[in-house]
Formats: C-alpha cells, sequence, structure tokens
C-alpha cells in the first residue's frame, strides 16, 4: 500500500469528518445530536474506504476496501434523510425507518456478494493508464438502483432542509442554509460523476463525487464554529410559538440557549437571540442559578424585576424536556407577565387595610401594623404613645348640612393627623369619627408635642373659615413604658377612657 496526493487528501478529510462526529456524539444529550453523529461517521468511513483503495496496489486489495466502502455508501444517504427530518422537528416511525433501510441493506448484499453475481460491478479491473492506479469496473444492475436511492434521499433531505430555511425563523435560517447548501453542492457532484463527467482524462475511473468532501467537510468545519451548529438543537417552531404571548428559552443538556421566541426577546432585553451561550450568563440577573437547570422535574418562582426604573412581576416555570425514552436532554423555561396581576392584588390588598374614605389604616390595617410597631417597641426598650381621637360635633353636622358635609369633616380631620405625624407612626381610623395614632416617641418627639401640633392645626384650619362648620375634637393618650409591657388593646382601651373624660368634661363645661 502506497499513499499519493489523492489518497492523502481523502484520508484528511476522512480524519476531519471522524472528527465532527465525534464532537457531535460528545454532545449526543443534544436532540439530533446522536443521529448527526452517525451520518457524519458513515461519510468517514466511506471516504476512508476510498482512500485506502487510491493507495492500495492490488485488485484484491482495491476490492476490499470497495467493499468497506459500500457500508457507509450504502447507510448514509437514507442517515441524511433522516436527520434533515429530525433537524426540522419531524419525526417517523420506527416501521418507516426500517422501510428506509431495505434498500440499502440489498444493495449492501448485492455489493458483498459481487464476486459470484456481479450485481454492483459486472466486471472490475485496474488501471494503470493515468498518474496513480485506480479500480476500474463495469456497472451492473444494481449500482444504478443505488445511484438512483441516493439522489431520491439526498434530494428529499435538500427539500426538507430548504423547507425548513423557507418557514424558520432568523434563528435558525443560516444554520438550515448551510447545511442544505452543502448538500446540495454534494449532491451536483454525485449527478455529475453519475451522467459520466470527466474532468480529468488522466484520471477517467477516478470518484469524483469523493471528492466533494474536502468541500463538504470544510463548509461544515466553518458551520461549527460560525454556527456552533453541531452543538446546538434546532427546535421545531411553530405559528404558536412565534406568537406566544409568555416568553419561552429553550435550553439544551448543557444549560445553554437553543431557541427563544419574540416574547421571550421583549421580556429579557435582548436584541438578538443569545444562541450558544450559556443561561447562568444571560439569566442569572433573573433566576437563581441552582433553580436555572434542575437535575429532573420542575420549577416555578415568582419573581421582582426592575429594569429603567419600571417594575414587573413574573411567574416563571422551568421545566426538565425528555426525549421518547425519558431521558433529560433540556430544559423548557416559560416566563408569564404577571404585573397586573399583582398589582390588582396588591390594591386589593390595600382596600382590605385601608380605609376608602380617608385613606388612612382601616382598624385591620391599623392592627397589623401598630402591633409590629409595638412589639418592636418593647424589644428595642423604647417609648410609645397612643393617641385617641374622637370629633365632637360630627352629628350635628350631619344633622344640619348633610352626610356628604360630615364626610368632608372627617376627611379633614384625617388630613391634619397625615400631615401631622411621621413616617414611622401609624394612624388609623377605627369606624365613624374615631382616629387612633401610635407614636413612637424620641427626644426630638414626644406623644404631647405631636398632641399640641395637632391642636395647632386643627386652630389654623378653623381660622380660615373655608367650611361651613368648625373642627372640635376630643384626645386621650395611654403611654407604653420601657420595660412595661402592655397589649395594644389595653393602651387603645385606656386612650379611649381618657378621650372620654375630656370628651364629658368639656360637655360640662
Amino acid at each position: 500500500m502506497q499513499f499519493n496526493f489523492f489518497s492523502l487528501l481523502i484520508l484528511i478529510c476522512a480524519a476531519l469528518l471522524a472528527a465532527i462526529a465525534g464532537y457531535a456524539w460528545r454532545h449526543r444529550a443534544t436532540s439530533g445530536a446522536r443521529l448527526f453523529s452517525i451520518f457524519i461517521l458513515a461519510q468517514a468511513l466511506y471516504t476512508l474506504g476510498y482512500s485506502f483503495e487510491l493507495a492500495s496496489s492490488s485488485l484484491p486489495s482495491m476490492l476490499f476496501w470497495n467493499r468497506i466502502q459500500y457500508v457507509g455508501i450504502c447507510s448514509f444517504p437514507t442517515l441524511f434523510l433522516l436527520f434533515a427530518i429530525k433537524y426540522s422537528g419531524g419525526q417517523l416511525a420506527r416501521r418507516t425507518t426500517l422501510l428506509l433501510f431495505v434498500i440499502p441493506a440489498i444493495n449492501l448484499a448485492a455489493k458483498f456478494t459481487d464476486t459470484i453475481f456481479g450485481l454492483v460491478y459486472s466486471s472490475a479491473w485496474i488501471d494503470f493508464s493515468g498518474p496513480i492506479p485506480t479500480l476500474a469496473f463495469t456497472r451492473g444492475p444494481f449500482y444504478y438502483v443505488s445511484g438512483l436511492y441516493t439522489l431520491v434521499m439526498i434530494s428529499a433531505g435538500v427539500f426538507v432542509l430548504w423547507q425548513k430555511r423557507r418557514y424558520s425563523s432568523l434563528l435558525y435560517r443560516s444554520q438550515a442554509t448551510v447545511v442544505a447548501g452543502v448538500a446540495f453542492v454534494a449532491l451536483a457532484f454525485y449527478v455529475a460523476y453519475l451522467a459520466g463527467y470527466k474532468p480529468f482524462p488522466s484520471l477517467e475511473h477516478l470518484d469524483l463525487y469523493a471528492f466533494s468532501y474536502p468541500l463538504w467537510a470544510a463548509l461544515i468545519s466553518w458551520a461549527l464554529f460560525r454556527y456552533r451548529l453541531f452543538d446546538l438543537a434546532p427546535v421545531a417552531r411553530e405559528a404558536l410559538v412565534e406568537n406566544l404571548v409568555d416568553g419561552m428559552v429553550v435550553l439544551d443538556g448543557q444549560c445553554r440557549i437553543v431557541d427563544t421566541n419574540p416574547a421571550g426577546l421583549t421580556i429579557f432585553g435582548w436584541k438578538t437571540p443569545p444562541i450558544g451561550l450559556p443561561a447562568r450568563q444571560m439569566l442569572s440577573d433573573w433566576i437563581e442559578l441552582p433553580a436555572l437547570c434542575p437535575v429532573d422535574g420542575s420549577a416555578r418562582a415568582e419573581i421582582r424585576h426592575e429594569s429603567a426604573g419600571e417594575i414587573r412581576y413574573y411567574d416563571v416555570n422551568i421545566s426538565t424536556l425528555k426525549d421518547k425514552n425519558r431521558r433529560p436532554i433540556g430544559h423548557l423555561i416559560l416566563v408569564h407577565d404577571i404585573t397586573e396581576r399583582r398589582l390588582a392584588e396588591e390594591r386589593l390588598r390595600e382596600l382590605s387595610l385601608v380605609d376608602d374614605l380617608t385613606c388612612v389604616n382601616n382598624r385591620r390595617g391599623f392592627f397589623l401594623l401598630a402591633t409590629q410597631s409595638i412589639h418592636m417597641v418593647q424589644r428595642m426598650n423604647l417609648s410609645a404613645v397612643l393617641i385617641y381621637a374622637d370629633m365632637d360635633n360630627l352629628k350635628r353636622v350631619n344633622d344640619t348640612l348633610g352626610h356628604a358635609v360630615g364626610d368632608q369633616a372627617v376627611i379633614d380631620i384625617a388630613d391634619i393627623l397625615k400631615g401631622t405625624i411621621r413616617s414611622s407612626d401609624v394612624l388609623g381610623r377605627l369606624g365613624g369619627d374615631e382616629f387612633v395614632v401610635l407614636v413612637i416617641e424620641s427626644q426630638e418627639k414626644s406623644g404631647e408635642m405631636l398632641l399640641a401640633r395637632i391642636l395647632q392645626k386643627i386652630k389654623a384650619f378653623n381660622m380660615q373659615g373655608i367650611r361651613p362648620y368648625q373642627l372640635a375634637v376630643s384626645f386621650g393618650m395611654a403611654r407604653c413604658e420601657p420595660g412595661n409591657f402592655i397589649s395594644l388593646d389595653a393602651l387603645i382601651n385606656e386612650a379611649d377612657r381618657a378621650m372620654y373624660s375630656q370628651k364629658q368634661a368639656k360637655n360640662q363645661s
């Protein structure tokens, strides 16, 4: 066996194809990668066999390596069609898949019995007329059967890929173009070979089709790094996915982004799909890292995201994608914008805790917040004062001026109280004309000081004369001293009694 320029060139192509097949096999967890690896391996076997055939100098050796080639020749056209269907999101039934291999199996059997029946090569000899010895042969009937079947399978695969390109989004159009284009070039070489085209008369029996593989291998290698073609799993994209309101992100077995939809681009703020990039890099601001790629099952979370000063809420659902054998092959992330729902819920919550008329805490809201403040006061050994306020003349205003004017009087008192207390104080309307304020005392502000300011503001309001009534309020105070535990109910009752005493004193005077 003596290698020459042509055999070495073909051998290099075989090695390159084998490397690509190995790369795809290492990523076989990605959907379609396993089938692609076998398809490329069949081509590598064909190319390797032809390389050794060109390096052989005896007829038995050439025929041996020629039979090895036929294992790849008979299988790779069908494998190419299956890969194209898988790439485009289709799936054939097992029975149909097996039927596609019937003719290749018959052709392979005919090849290995060629010395007996001569169905593929009617006769074979070595042509020594050129610069290197080449295998010459007379074509038998099964040679044309194999050739026609190869044309049909590759043409069907190119058609499927081209349809994929036509109806794909920009996300996979470049990928499909590369694969379909490479297959079309290989198909053109094969048609030229079957038609008897001989660009080199001195190499009449050289297999021109085999020399399409340098171009095939070069383009696939370029696509491998340019589009990360075989590192990614194209997902069949229907109109439903493209128009889905929810954001969708598909991750492969290595937790890298392989697909997204327009809603996903909008939600995550991506200008272009970050295909091939790690999800942990692109989604770390959204989802906690351990939840990004759960080993199995699913994960769900409600997240709050702020961007450009806008706060939005999302429901994120991460589920594991599995193949037909229930093996994990990736993850699906669905992101649903629930901002409107959350705002509505918060509004409902506010309505259940806030008084409709005065927009201060209602009884429930006051007790919820004031209880927390009392616990903090006692834990930090502070003092607090509860001020109980009751309007003196609301019934008279309602009876003489109407309930609408009476409601305005209640609103005026609430506004004065809101404008006087601090943000740390808790104000609430217990009902009717009764208000309470829980004040956390400090060196700068005591309960007495706050009450004095409230009285000053009421006096100033009455002096303006902007209402057909004068505001009058009775107050009572109760203090929670440091180290002296007292419940909120007890504080309210004590302040209520003090307020009632003041109201009685006013009525008697």
